[in-house]
């Protein structure tokens, strides 16, 4: 990774602004670790009815060093596979803001 890419990262991450993800889905968790944002750790000792891991088109959710959620999802661009975008939590739309309050619920983090 060129540090320009490393540095706009960094900016957009401070800036609690949209960005594309430029790893891998398998790198995330270590990758977005040194830029200082902690992945969320869910239990799998739920009932079957809770979802194990994040709803659909998201990926995987980070805390901020402000205690701030970050989401990961599948970006769904014309033609484009495997890419993927990281949202501050603020930025999405109610209804999937909803969708991740309930999730996180059922595994006892509140957002």
């Amino acid at each position: 990774m060129a540090d320009s890419e490393y540095q706009e990262i960094r900016r957009h991450i401070r800036d609690r602004v949209p960005f594309d993800n430029p790893f891998p889905e398998e790198e995330v968790r270590e990758r977005y670790h040194e830029f200082g944002l902690t992945p969320l750790e869910y239990t799998c000792d739920w009932p079957k009815e809770y979802e194990h891991s994040p709803p659909e088109p998201f990926i995987e959710f980070f805390w901020d060093e402000g205690e701030g959620l970050w989401a990961l999802r599948h970006a769904y661009e014309d033609g484009v596979e495997d890419t993927s975008t990281m949202w501050p939590f603020s930025y999405l739309e109610e209804m999937e803001q909803k969708e991740i309050r309930n999730f996180l619920w059922q595994h006892e983090i509140e957002v």
